[in-house]
């Protein structure tokens, strides 16, 4: 846990609980705060407010509700996101999050006609089918509680069994003992042995019955999740990451061929924010064949249109512009920029293609504020421009060409 606190005299005036006695752990404090007096030793709970200050403490009491999160999940029902600072794979996610919150949960959509509504409108659509897959992929390999238990216990008396025998067969090996007790010593020894092998083989059986269980029900599954429309990247990355883990890893396989190779990497390359959560489990699957594969989300995201915004620790670096646009737009055979460089900074204005190639490349004057170029070269259609200073991207955006 890291912090800075915004305000040292709220610092001052309300400090965090920090009781020694009651740590869950060795770590006690902060790894590093500021200032130094926020976290103040005392009793109470862990690093929550000394005192219910109305000016800044009071800010974090609440009591956790159902639906609390209401105003959010409507407007994700009825369609009311402004897809401004969200993609379309954003908004496909809120939407899949929340059929799947008012599926587990039918006090929370009966008591808003307008969540009932969105339920009863996807119960039979591409987005049900998904989550019912997903769903059915992450329990593959859950046992029946019962089982797992009694395969713990049988582990638990085999390691019982097997400590007993040695003690029998090291007691007949003494040479202290009778014939007769010698003979009663390797029937207990023999009865130990039935038992354990017992023992083991339930847990071999069982364990058995589980892969061919779950083979047959990745086979199943993968009927269902071949029959999915996928007009969209991110459902078509979904039923392809979906289709190769229910061929292998479900069946316990962990070996690829070439074609599941290739699609990995390609799904894997992309963007999560265009391609969706597929990508990333297309890259938990590929570090099975590469653990050292990485990845510039920086880069995929802008050759998909999405400007990955870092943000800045250091006071003295380069921050987002936000204030660069090209017009006209779509342009035809020339386009103007207009932008604003900080003073006496060297920048390039790169214009690439689709697949993420440089066409054109300009260099800008921090004195000017608009800078007017030839499209003649481009062909019709969508490219992505960025302006960067050294290494930085500070501002990107799209035009397009129309003849």
């Amino acid at each position: 846990m890291g912090a800075i606190y915004e305000n040292e005299g709220n610092a001052n005036s309300y400090q965090i609980v920090n009781d020694i006695s009651t740590s869950p752990g060795q770590v006690v404090q902060p790894f590093s705060w500021s200032p130094s007096n926020w976290f103040d030793t005392g009793q109470g709970a862990n690093f929550e407010c000394q005192t219910n200050g109305l000016d800044y403490c009071s800010q974090f009491s609440f009591t956790p509700c159902e639906g609390c999160n209401q105003g959010f999940d409507l407007a994700v029902a009825e369609n009311q996101i402004q897809n401004n600072e969200y993609t379309d794979e954003s908004l496909y996610e809120f939407q899949k999050q929340l059929w799947n919150v008012l599926d587990l949960t039918s006090s929370y959509r009966d008591s808003f006609p307008e969540l009932d509504s969105f339920y009863v409108a996807n119960q039979y659509s591409l987005l049900a089918a998904v989550i019912n897959v997903e769903r059915t992929v992450f329990d593959l390999f859950d046992m029946a509680p019962s089982v797992i238990q009694t395969i713990k216990n049988n582990q638990i008396q085999i390691e019982a069994d097997i400590n007993s025998m040695k003690t029998h067969i090291d007691l007949i090996l003494s040479n202290t003992l009778t014939p007769a007790q010698k003979i009663t010593e390797r029937t207990v020894v023999q009865a130990l042995q039935n038992n354990i092998q017992t023992l083991s083989d339930y847990c071999t059986s069982a364990l058995s019955i589980a892969k061919n269980s779950r083979i047959l029900s990745a086979d199943n599954i993968n009927i269902v999740n071949g029959s999915i429309g996928d007009d969209e990247i991110y459902v078509t990355n979904d039923k392809l990451v979906n289709e190769i883990y229910l061929s292998t890893i479900a069946k316990g396989i962990t070996f690829f061929d070439d074609e599941q190779i290739l699609i990995l990497e390609d799904i894997a390359q992309q963007c999560p924010l265009a391609g969706g959560n597929a990508v990333w489990r297309a890259r938990s699957i590929y570090s099975l064949i590469d653990d050292q594969a990485t990845y510039d989300d920086a880069l995929a995201c802008l050759n998909s249109g999405i400007l990955l915004r870092k943000k800045h620790t250091d006071p003295n670096s380069l921050r987002p512009l936000r204030s660069s646009s090209i017009f006209p737009n779509p342009a035809s055979d020339e386009a103007t920029l207009t932008y604003s460089l900080p003073t006496d900074s060297k920048a390039n204005l790169l214009i690439s293609d689709e697949f993420g190639r440089d066409i054109l490349h300009y260099t800008l004057d921090s004195k000017e504020a608009q800078f007017m170029f030839s499209t003649k070269l481009l062909n019709e259609g969508m490219y992505y421009y960025k302006i960067m200073v050294g290494d930085q991207i500070i501002e990107a955006g799209k035009i397009s060409i129309l003849r």
